[in-house]
Order: structure tokens, then C-alpha cells, then sequence
């Protein structure tokens, strides 16, 4: 479901927001922006879909900053959306991130489980634009 356009408006801001004080390493800034963002979609806030992009948003910058904690918190919102609208989303995103997640905590087998279902499921989309060593790892034996 789409959210109304005058609460699309103030999701993107919050979002652009974030992603400036991002890049400025104005971490707890953005995070302050990302959470208004978040809070900003109606309940229940797997019914939109761009509660999907908040959650991998986040998602993305706590495992930059190596907050797995954190990160797992998202991940499982990000999967709560992913189980409401199972075909809406790209096949493979998901193992990807979670495989992304386990890469950089270093639990390689894991991680290489995941992208083997990712890049199935995905043919290989998951990984565009993506770090190469995510499918270096794919690569080991």
C-alpha cells in the first residue's frame, strides 16, 4: 500500500535529512531523522511499503557502523514487511541483507548460505550495485 502523498512528502524529507547528517558522520543525528521517518507511517506499518526502505535504510547504516545489535533489530522488521507482501518484494533481497549481516560479523559460512539463496532466488539482482566481496565469498570454495 502506498502511503498518502502529504506523509510520502514528509517520510522523504526525514529521509534525505538522514542521509546528509549520514554523510556528514552526524550519526546520532540521523538516526534521530530515520526514527521520525519511521514513526511518520501509519500503523499498522507493514501495510506500506515503504516501510520496507526505512527499515533496509537503517538496516544499512547500523551494520556500516558495525552495530549488529541493531541491526538484527531492523532486520526483523524489514522481514515482518517481507512476510506481509511476500511477492512484492524482489526474490533474494532478503537473504541478502541478513547475509550481508552475517558477512560482516564475520560468521562467513552463514553469510555464504544466505547469498547462495540470495543469488538463486534473485539471478543474481541482489548483488547489483552491492560490494564485490560479498560475491567473492560466493566464489571460495
Amino acid at each position: 500500500m502506498q502511503l498518502d502523498p502529504t506523509i510520502q512528502t514528509k517520510v522523504d524529507t526525514f529521509v534525505e535529512d538522514a542521509y546528509e547528517s549520514f554523510q556528514k558522520k552526524s550519526y546520532i543525528e540521523s538516526f534521530k531523522l530515520m526514527d521520525k521517518a519511521w514513526d511518520t507511517i501509519p500503523l499498522p506499518k507493514e501495510n506500506y511499503f515503504e516501510t520496507f526502505n526505512i527499515a533496509k535504510y537503517i538496516f544499512d547504516d547500523y551494520v556500516a557502523l558495525l552495530r549488529f545489535d541493531d541491526a538484527e533489530r531492523w532486520l526483523k522488521e524489514i522481514k515482518n514487511v517481507q512476510a506481509k507482501h511476500p511477492s512484492s518484494w524482489d526474490a533474494g533481497q532478503v537473504e541478502f541483507l541478513e547475509g550481508k549481516l552475517y558477512f560482516e560479523k564475520n560468521e562467513l559460512d552463514k553469510a555464504k548460505e544466505l547469498f547462495i539463496i540470495a543469488m538463486r532466488n534473485s539471478e543474481g539482482r541482489a548483488f547489483l550495485s552491492q560490494s564485490k566481496k560479498y560475491v567473492d565469498l560466493l566464489k571460495k570454495k
